[in-house]
This record gives structure tokens, C-alpha cells and sequence, in this order.
């Protein structure tokens, strides 16, 4: 990760890069229960659109960091991406949760939560030789960039998608087991 280097260079203690690079779990660990008590308020599908808009945000804001000379700015935007970050990803973890319980049978949860951990892991394992790609042909800010503007594409392609899912999802549930429509019941 770059982050420390640039708050090296710009003369930051170890012990506060420590810090803003442990808030995101931090956020997360925190966030995350809370989160999963209002979720289905929110919605599934905005919870989705509202997790990577938010993430596209970060990145770009991990962007633009390179560009703050004044060392306080600097750190109020790492202390500030982080905890976006983290509330972002936390957003992920439990609405993945949700599109599992809602979108599988219950028979094959299993084999659908190990899909959604090997993608996971895959992209976990491809993301430092697609990044180092992009750094060698724009750099830093090219990398950030990217991917924030893959997210903000992506976002309402899912949006769209799981709408067109709960909206059969619904359809199915009232056909084949006469459940009433909007109510939502996850079996776990």
C-alpha cells in the first residue's frame, strides 16, 4: 500500500499511520452489527448502491490524497476515507449476507456462500497484479481512479439486477408459497 509511504515522506509518525490504517477494521468491527439491525429498513438494494458509491468515493479521494501538501488536510482526508471505507465495506459484508439467504435455496446456501468466497478470493489474489498494471501505465492517481470509476459504473448495473431478482424473488414467493408480498422472511 502507498499510504505509508506518502505519510512517511510527508513526515507523519509510525504510530499515527498505525492508527488511520486501523480505523477502517476498526470501522467495520463497529459498524458492521449495526448495520445488519437496519438493513432491511433500508433495503437491500440500496444498501448496495449506497455501499459502492460510497467505496467509488474513497478511491477517488485515495486519489486525490497525493495532491494535499498541508500535513492536517492530509490526515483529516486519511481519518475520513478510512472510516468511509470502513462503513462501505461493512454495507458489502451484511448485504452479501442478505443475497445469499434471500437468492439461494436453502439446500445449496453452502454452495453459494463458497462461490461468493472463491470470487472473493480471486479477486483478493488478481487485484496487486491488476493494480501494479495499472500503476506502470499512469501511476498512483491512475490506479485509484480506475477503480473508483469502475465502481461507480458497476453500482447501478447491480442496483438494476438485484431490483429485477427481488422483484422475481417476490413473484415466486407468492406463487408457490402463497407468502404475502413485502414481508420478508429469512430462514437462517
Amino acid at each position: 500500500m502507498f499510504y505509508p509511504i506518502m505519510a512517511l515522506e510527508r513526515g507523519i509518525p509510525t504510530i499515527i499511520i498505525g492508527f488511520v490504517l486501523s480505523l477502517k477494521p476498526l470501522v467495520c468491527l463497529i459498524a458492521t452489527p449495526i448495520l445488519n439491525q437496519y438493513l432491511l429498513q433500508v433495503g437491500l438494494e440500496l444498501s448496495i448502491l449506497i455501499a459502492g458509491l460510497t467505496y467509488a468515493a474513497c478511491f477517488v479521494s485515495y486519489a486525490c490524497i497525493t495532491l494535499i501538501e498541508d500535513l492536517s488536510n492530509f490526515l483529516v482526508v486519511s481519518l475520513l476515507t478510512q472510516i468511509f471505507v470502513g462503513i462501505s465495506e461493512s454495507f458489502l459484508s451484511v448485504s452479501e449476507r442478505q443475497v445469499i439467504l434471500l437468492f439461494s435455496l436453502r439446500k445449496g446456501r453452502n454452495q453459494t456462500t463458497a462461490t461468493f468466497q472463491t470470487y472473493f478470493g480471486l479477486g483478493i489474489m488478481l487485484s496487486p497484479i491488476f493494480g501494479c498494471g495499472l500503476y506502470v501505465i499512469g501511476g498512483y492517481m491512475f490506479v485509484f481512479f480506475t477503480v473508483g470509476l469502475g465502481h461507480l459504473l458497476i453500482c447501478p448495473y447491480i442496483y438494476s439486477k438485484l431490483t429485477i431478482f427481488a422483484d422475481l424473488h417476490e413473484e415466486f414467493n407468492r406463487t408457490e408459497y402463497n407468502t404475502s408480498a413485502g414481508t420478508l422472511k429469512l430462514n437462517y
